[in-house]
């Protein structure tokens, strides 16, 4: 899974198991980080809480902010995102499905249910 997918696949899982308080505050914390990365931008908040919309423009929107602010290159936020799934998905953690070592990649799309569009220019 690409850095991106994950978080934005923890910010999901942690919106919809708020009920759970090691779930409420590994979201919290995830989110905390990534508010920090962006520069304490208010407008962030409100796109972070996008994580489990279905429109793809919306999802879209939401992956170019994370990648905008660098979240997919920090290994402090991935690592975090890394833990807020393992507590919603032990299982899928286990089996290590959200592992991921991208280096000097172009292009990687890992992931479930994955929708891209790519464009390249010269090297």
């Amino acid at each position: 899974m690409d850095p991106v997918s994950l978080i934005t696949a923890a910010l999901a899982a942690g919106l919809t198991n708020l009920s759970n308080t090691a779930v409420a505050d590994a979201y919290a914390a995830l989110k905390r980080l990534l508010f920090q990365r962006s520069g304490g931008q208010p407008e962030d908040n409100g796109v972070l809480d996008t994580a489990t919309a279905e429109d793809p423009q919306t999802r879209a929107t939401l992956e170019e902010r994370l990648r905008a602010i660098r979240a997919d290159t920090d290994p402090e936020v991935v690592r975090a995102a890394a833990q807020l799934l393992a507590l919603t998905d032990p299982e899928g953690s286990q089996a290590g499905k959200y592992q991921v070592t991208v280096t000097s990649s172009q292009g990687v799309v890992i992931g479930d249910h994955n929708q891209t569009t790519q464009h390249f220019t010269g090297t």
